[in-house]
């Protein structure tokens, strides 16, 4: 959603350093991450500096392209991300936040309670974010901070179910990969379980020649699927079928069957 906003940090009596915020900007979605995630002056300026954001996460993360929707919980900057200019943070007074095309101003008062955020559209008559009554209906469970929080808890149970099965891959095979292969089934899987989170370990894994062949079972869903990586001459690729009536060949759709299938609910 375009609800445009201004992220700043009071400065000075009535001056600030601010940035703009581009999506997402209206307090159910910018208070539970302000509140939970920058609620110092250090965090406060850390965001600050990463200049203009397209979209506010709970996380400062790492350059991202805004195509890549793997990592949701990470800010979107659209100077380190979208390589534009001038989006640097930058200095005002605390009324000039209020432009015609902003919805929402944020402002952190250092100085007021040990830190604290307020909230204000016209820049003059600010209140506390904590007491804003959009954010006291809001479910907890459903809170844009409590989805990240679980889509992080599912990104490291699946990036350790990854390392489990790279290390039953590699003590299983009796002659070895060259390492290229190896490379390509480690990016493969990698894929694999950014796709389908909450995957975890296969239940076999098997290594013949140029192949690897994880088999998941779950007997009380009548379930088995195989994911099979392989390569003959030059020809790399991945496979899957789920018990014996769907067959995906190739890896995009062998990964993208895995997910809608296994995948865990966010």
């Amino acid at each position: 959603m375009s609800t445009r906003s201004m992220i700043a940090l009071k400065t000075g009596e009535n001056q600030c350093i601010a940035i703009a915020c581009h999506f997402d900007g209206y307090p159910e979605h910018h208070g539970p991450i302000l509140l939970t995630a920058y609620g110092t002056e250090e965090r406060v300026r850390a965001l600050l500096a990463l200049g203009d954001l397209e979209c506010l996460g709970l996380e400062l993360g790492e350059k991202h392209s805004r195509a890549d929707n793997r990592r949701p919980e990470w800010c979107l900057a659209r100077g380190r991300d979208a390589n534009e200019r001038n989006t640097q943070a930058c200095h005002y007074l605390i009324e000039e936040l209020a432009e015609g095309w902003i919805d929402y101003i944020y402002l952190f008062d250092p100085n007021k309670d040990g830190g604290a955020w307020l909230i204000s559209r016209d820049a003059r008559a600010f209140s506390p974010l904590a007491e804003h009554p959009d954010l006291a209906v809001q479910d907890e469970s459903n809170s844009v901070v409590a989805v990240a929080r679980r889509r992080m808890r599912m990104r490291e149970e699946s990036q350790a179910a990854l390392s489990k099965t790279l290390a039953r891959i590699d003590e299983y095979r009796t002659t070895p990969f060259t390492e290229s292969f190896r490379a390509h089934v480690q990016q493969t899987l990698a894929r694999l379980f950014e796709r389908a989170r909450g995957l975890g370990e296969p239940d076999d894994v098997k290594v013949i020649d140029d192949a690897v062949s994880l088999l998941w079972r779950e007997e009380c869903a009548g379930l088995d699927a195989e994911f099979r990586i392989e390569q003959s001459g030059d020809l790399r690729g991945a496979s899957c079928v789920f018990r014996i009536e769907e067959e995906y060949g190739n890896t995009e759709e062998a990964i993208e069957a895995f997910a809608r299938r296994f995948g865990a609910e966010e």
